[in-house]
């Protein structure tokens, strides 16, 4: 009996940790590819010379900021952030730190009072120091949910059976649910990727994700619908989307430099589209995000 004992011991002494119990090993943005972990707007240094000035400045001026105000400054305030991750992932392969960051916190706390959906919950759930909360400006809509895993926001709609997952550093700015002007009744969500350099006169920008969900519409009339508004014409230029669902249709609106793809398909409850948009340069950077994006959305199948 006491070799058995002493051979189990020497069993247990050698067997590796983390086969029981243990968390599993963090990955950066999981379902997103980390190849655009690169080539930051802002270094880190000017990050926090950066923040610093906005946090004075906001703390100042913030009441009496205009609309167009708020929109230039959480623009910037994604560019530090984006930046924030990417800086980070260079140096550490990761994009949430793992030690107290001042700077983090600062840029986080003024997400929702900048009109920024969830940017409070993000606040709370990933600061890393005792930095405190900022007041709710910005309400989320009753029909959805937002919460964090890991480094990632899951934003799910309570009825309607589907979910999406996206990196910390995406800015939702705009979520709803209407009537659209055929009647249907539409939920939206319109997100901004991770920023990078562009063709423009700024040199910078974010491309942007339209996700639209009706309920038990019938697609062919979603789909005539939602090419009508972007101006997409049902024989544009088709793109090929890699995870299995229809080509998306794609076109390039020389007025505005504006790249302009989407793609609709139908799921038991109702129909989906997901518009992708961004200037040249942003668009061809950001689209491995965009497809990443169609495979972080999940739709249940039951009707």
């Amino acid at each position: 009996m006491s070799r058995i004992l002493a051979t189990l011991f020497i069993f247990y002494l050698f067997i590796p940790v983390g086969l029981a119990g243990e968390k599993p090993e963090y990955q950066p943005q999981a379902g997103y590819t980390t190849d655009l972990l690169k080539e930051p707007i802002y270094s880190e240094t000017q990050i926090v010379i950066r923040a610093t000035k906005m946090n004075n400045w906001l703390n100042e001026h913030y009441e009496k900021l205009t609309l167009g105000q708020i929109k230039n400054v959480r623009e910037d305030l994604y560019y530090m952030i984006s930046s924030y991750a990417k800086n980070l992932y260079t140096a550490k392969k990761r994009i949430l730190p793992d030690q107290p960051d001042i700077m983090l916190d600062i840029l986080l706390s003024w997400a929702d009072r900048l009109g920024i959906y969830g940017g409070t919950e993000v606040f709370t759930q990933i600061r890393t120091t005792s930095f405190s909360d900022s007041t709710r400006k910005t309400k989320l809509p009753d029909f959805l949910t937002l919460d964090m895993e890991n480094d990632l926001i899951k934003v799910t709609a309570k009825a309607d059976g589907w979910h999406f997952k996206i990196p910390y550093y995406f800015m939702i700015f705009e979520a709803k649910q209407f009537a659209a002007t055929n009647g249907m009744q539409t939920q939206m969500i319109v997100i901004s990727t991770g920023a990078s350099k562009d063709n423009s006169e700024a040199g910078r920008s974010q491309s942007t994700i339209m996700l639209i969900y009706s309920p038990e519409a019938e697609l062919t009339d979603f789909s005539e619908y939602w090419q009508k508004v972007f101006e997409i014409k049902a024989h544009s230029e088709e793109k090929k989307i890699v995870i299995g669902k229809e080509k998306s249709l794609y076109t390039y609106d020389k007025k505005l430099k504006l790249h302009k793809e989407l793609i609709s398909w139908q799921e038991p409850k109702g129909s989906f589209a997901v518009a992708y948009l961004g200037i040249d340069g942003t668009y061809q950077w950001n689209r491995p995000h965009f497809l990443d994006f169609l495979g972080a959305l999940k739709v249940d199948q039951e009707k």
